[in-house]
């Protein structure tokens, strides 16, 4: 019989953290100020590339999150369900208010379509390739299980050469990664760190060390990237800055492994912040579901706002007000989950005392 396992809120945070981090690329990107923009230049430029090169890593990193706690844990088909109905449901309501509301946004028959089937349209490709790994779990896990440590650490090593410095040297995808987007990235991240939890890999790197490596690489990620460029204008060549922000980037593979291993060790003993990662930690996905809506974003027109914001504000003040907009958008989803979650559950408990009573 399986038990429990105990409760690790420091990953409950950094799941926290990562998605917030998610929800503050999306606004950079959105306003065109990403790690590989032209847009800006100067300091203003180098500002942002060091703010996002220090949180593109985002997706690494709640994968990561995924394979730590799921390593050891059996994956039922149930969650996959539940993760399908969250989905449709999401997707249907924004169709719906945009409907009665928002008589200008064009739903078509297709965006009907993509609501009821999710993950054969692809409205989210995160969750696309994250429904994918969550198939792949139970061999990854029995590989995981059964494989010694010095097997598995020869794979992940093969793995970062192959996956990650050979395509970025090169500056080719000769494996069909898709710069990370893709579920077989997602495999390699989740053994990495089932690796990481069930045979203590980079246990000796002290915290301390690991966020030495976090700012050195985030600076490196940068300095490669403007030193690329400029090889690449010297010399006549197409520049291929886009790998610098991919997902197999050795600099964000190393950023996201250095922050998990700090919040894998992170002793987390408030009670207060204990119950609110409890109640927060169910709703995180909800938080990607609600905000990457491709009708939700047609409602709030927010590609062309932020555009046209970061382009006239200072640094500073954009920058700020970025941070303060990413926290209210992840905490008005953690509120909209929330009244779904507990409305649900209001719905289930009355429908079974009507149900016994009868």
């Amino acid at each position: 019989m399986q038990t429990t396992p105990k409760r690790e809120y420091g990953i409950d945070l950094l799941k926290v953290l990562a998605m917030l981090s998610i929800v503050a690329g999306h606004i950079f990107y959105r306003g065109q100020a990403g790690l590989t923009s032209d847009v800006f230049s100067g300091v203003k430029g180098l500002t942002y590339q060091l703010v996002n090169a220090s949180i593109i890593c985002h997706v690494n990193i709640f994968v990561l999150c995924t394979g730590w706690l799921f390593c050891t844990r059996d994956v039922h088909c149930r969650k996959l369900v539940n993760f399908w109905f969250l989905m449709v449901f999401y997707s249907l309501t924004f169709i719906g208010i945009a409907k009665c509301f928002y008589p200008a946004v064009q739903i078509t028959h297709l965006t009907w379509l993509a609501g009821i089937l999710p993950i054969g349209f692809n409205p989210y490709w995160f969750i696309t390739q994250y429904v994918a790994l969550m198939f792949m779990m139970p061999l990854l896990n029995s590989a995981l299980r059964t494989l010694s440590c010095e097997i598995m650490c020869r794979f992940l090593r093969a793995g970062f050469f192959l996956f990650v410095l050979y395509p970025f040297i090169l500056r080719r995808d000769m494996f069909g990664l898709m710069d990370g987007f893709s579920a077989f990235w997602f495999a390699y991240l989740y053994l990495l760190a089932g690796a990481i939890k069930i045979h203590g890999l980079f246990s000796i790197v002290k915290n301390w060390y690991a966020g030495i490596i976090f700012v050195v690489s985030v600076i490196l990620n940068v300095l490669t990237l403007h030193l690329h460029e400029w090889l690449c204008s010297r010399v006549g060549i197409t520049s291929v800055s886009h790998m610098w922000g991919g997902y197999t980037s050795p600099f964000l593979v190393v950023e996201g492994v250095a922050i998990f291993l700090i919040f894998t060790r992170l002793k987390i003993t408030s009670a207060l912040l204990q119950k609110v990662l409890v109640m927060v930690a169910p709703s995180i996905l909800s938080v990607y579901l609600i905000h990457s809506n491709g009708v939700f974003r047609q409602i709030t027109n927010w590609n062309e706002s932020w555009t046209a914001f970061f382009a006239r504000a200072s640094t500073g003040w954009s920058l700020l007000v970025a941070v303060l907009f990413s926290l209210l958008i992840f905490t008005s989803c953690i509120i909209i989950d929330l009244v779904r979650r507990y409305s649900l559950r209001f719905i289930f408990n009355h429908w079974l005392r009507f149900e016994n009573f009868r």
